[in-house]
């Protein structure tokens, strides 16, 4: 190299267009620039995780949150994130990292904070804890906690344009403090772009798990790399694996207000999208956002024995709504009465686009969605508000049976595959030890590794049809609280003459149908946020 240098600068100078100094610099900036464009990609992306697992009082340490940040570290920096750790923080060190955390986080596409260890609830306040945490009063928890209003307030500084807060506490506290009653974390609430994920729901605890992660890292970290998830679907999937694991005695719990969808890996094809079930329900659900006859007859034509074909049938008997009655003074009034009902029972019988609101719809077209109603409604002059609701509601029964049909299929499905692979997993592990440098098992080796892949394309599919299914099931949930009467009945199903849409039914769908029926009433008498509902579908244990 020194002779190479020594070669090029003898020439004569005018020949030379770059001297020792613009060669240098030269150099370093091709050393740096590339440093620096990553770093500003990085920026794009931070995180801040905290592990709180050994304290300075033992009876309090825990085995997993170190293992939980170290290896949530590991995936989130392929993922491209710029993280920082803090492992056995005191109170003054969280707050440290979490004002660098803002900073860093300034105009971010994703800022993402997570916390593993031990969290308490106290007048409605979160606090996790830190390691100087020892003596058992709520003085020394105020002063050795930072609280999940802290870091809200943090990025709320920042204003990423998404932010994600996990929390991966409420695990059962070996101490007692009297002022505490509740266990588990209080509910909180942000602003537009956040999401709260709680490893459990409000007031229950979690598990620390018996491997190396708590079970809801566990199971974020099986997920978290999956191409083109959306982050939604991504902690669908996580609950989801985590009301498996416990028998549904954890159920991760979710606060969000995003304004735009996030898959935290880009890289890849997205998987099960050729797989005829999930895009026979991606068709679904291009009908259900539409809302028009139209929509629903396109849905026929395209899957004439689809999983919703029935139903769309029973939606394409109401008519086109091309001859509505003149207009009704009682029934503006009847409507007007009960706005938000009245649009709930609309959309759900596709009088009404699902994207608008009562405010947007306004007195008047409420009004005439309800007489395109009544124009369409059975011939036997019953066209009441009523009937509209049982109709309404009926439809949405007959919905979530099918949907709850195959969610309970397809978790059976999860089940058998996700058991298949981890046995195929430990065979391949063992195969590629024994095989090591010798080529006489290549190809055998190759055909496992293939055979390991194809368990995982499988397992890929049966997710993608419960992404679907699961949010739709939750989307009739919400919906049908708006409208389903308390006093709705299986009876509903088995009405004929008087309304249309009635269906003959197994037993099977009466039990899916009864059970949606329980689920409304749950769901309208609890926090916006629980799925506690998805441990009625896990399949049976047995003995």
């Amino acid at each position: 190299m020194m002779r190479l240098y020594a070669t090029r600068t003898s020439r004569p100078r005018s020949r030379n267009k770059f001297g020792k100094r613009t060669v240098a610099a030269f150099l370093m900036a091709a050393i740096i620039w590339p440093v620096l464009t990553f770093a500003a990609l990085a920026a794009d992306r931070v995180a801040l995780l905290i592990g709180n697992g050994n304290f300075d009082t033992p009876a309090l340490s825990l085995a997993n949150p170190i293992n939980d940040v170290i290896d949530l570290e590991t995936a989130l920096s392929a993922l491209g994130f710029q993280v920082s750790v803090l492992r056995d923080g005191t109170r003054s060190q969280m707050l440290t990292k979490l004002a660098q955390f803002s900073a860093d986080a300034k105009g971010a596409e994703v800022a993402m904070f997570f916390f593993a260890g031990h969290g308490v609830q106290y007048t409605g306040e979160n606090y996790l804890i830190g390691r100087e945490f020892s003596v058992a009063n709520t003085r020394t928890l105020l002063s050795s906690s930072v609280t999940l209003t802290e870091i809200r307030k943090a990025l709320e500084r920042a204003r990423p344009k998404t932010g994600l807060i996990f929390v991966d506490a409420c695990r059962d506290a070996p101490f007692d403090i009297a002022e505490i009653e509740q266990t588990g974390l209080a509910r909180t609430s942000g602003g537009a772009g956040l999401m709260f994920v709680y490893s459990t729901d409000p007031g229950n605890v979690a598990f620390d798990g018996s491997g190396r992660n708590s079970v809801f890292t566990s199971a974020l970290l099986d997920h978290i790399d999956t191409p083109n998830l959306d982050v939604r679907l991504l902690i669908g999937r996580v609950r989801q694996q985590v009301v498996m694991k416990t028998a549904g005695k954890q159920v991760p719990w979710v606060e969000e207000a995003l304004l735009s969808e996030l898959a935290l890996s880009k890289a890849g094809a997205a998987s099960g999208l050729n797989d005829p079930v999930v895009a026979d329900m991606q068709r679904w659900q291009v009908v259900v956002r539409d809302g028009s006859f139209e929509a629903v007859q396109g849905y026929l034509a395209a899957y004439p024995n689809g999983t919703y074909a029935d139903i769309a049938q029973s939606i394409l008997s109401y008519g086109d709504g091309s001859a509505a009655k003149p207009a009704s003074q009682t029934s503006l009034e009847i409507v007007g009465d009960n706005p938000d009902t009245a649009v709930a029972a609309l959309k759900m019988l596709g009088f009404v686009p699902t994207k608008m609101s009562k405010e947007t719809l306004g007195k008047a077209e409420l009004g005439a969605a309800f007489e395109r109603y009544q124009s369409t409604a059975s011939a036997t002059g019953d066209v009441s508000f009523e009937t509209m609701i049982d109709d309404a509601t009926r439809l949405s029964m007959m919905l979530a049976s099918t949907t709850a049909q195959r969610m309970r299929t397809d978790l059976v499905a999860l089940n058998g595959v996700e058991r298949t692979l981890i046995i195929a997993e430990d065979a391949l592990s063992d195969f590629e030890t024994i095989a090591a440098g010798n080529d006489d098992y290549l190809a055998e080796l190759t055909q496992a590794r293939r055979d390991v892949a194809a368990i995982k394309d499988a397992r890929d599919t049966v997710l993608g049809r419960l992404d679907g299914s699961r949010d739709y099931y939750r989307s009739l949930l919400d919906q049908s609280v708006l409208f389903v009467p308390e006093d709705a009945t299986l009876a509903l199903l088995n009405l004929s003459g008087g309304t249309r849409g009635a269906l003959n039914v197994n037993q099977r769908a009466m039990a899916d149908t009864g059970q949606f029926l329980k689920h409304v009433h749950s769901s309208r008498i609890s926090e916006v946020g629980s799925m506690s509902w998805l441990t009625d579908f896990l399949p049976k244990q047995k003995e």
